[in-house]
């Protein structure tokens, strides 16, 4: 299961498994007054990304307090990012800046061990909070 853990002010880390289950209760991020953000993933110390797989990242929302699956907002790791630890999907912007999103890992392939999912958010003036 997946662990969410404040990285910063706003910002949050995810330490996954290559294949996690839904998020619930207060997983994810808040996007309350959020601009945008980006999303750094990374394997574990000493391993690497050991294939492509598209629709590796789950995306989700929360409205109310229930978790919704958006399957628009899922991620890939690209073929670039095979035999590195780390790769980031920039530029996301927030069109509804309210309650939570969170991705989760879904067949994702390392040489070894599990993956930390970072978000690092902007408020809406630009500013990394």
């Amino acid at each position: 299961m997946a662990t969410w853990t404040p990285n910063g002010l706003r910002s949050m880390a995810s330490a996954q498994s290559t294949t996690e289950t839904d998020p619930s209760g207060e997983d994810g991020i808040n996007l309350d007054s959020v601009g945008g953000f980006h999303i750094g993933v990374a394997a574990d110390v000493g391993q690497t990304f050991s294939a492509a797989v598209v629709g590796a990242f789950r995306g989700f929302v929360r409205i109310g307090t229930q978790w919704y699956r958006a399957p628009d907002i899922d991620f890939d790791v690209p073929p670039e990012a095979v035999g590195r630890r780390h790769f980031a999907v920039t530029g996301w912007t927030v069109a509804h800046p309210y309650n939570r999103i969170a991705h989760v890992a879904n067949g994702v392939l390392v040489t070894g061990g599990a993956l930390t999912v970072t978000y690092e958010v902007t408020e809406f003036h630009g500013h990394k909070v």
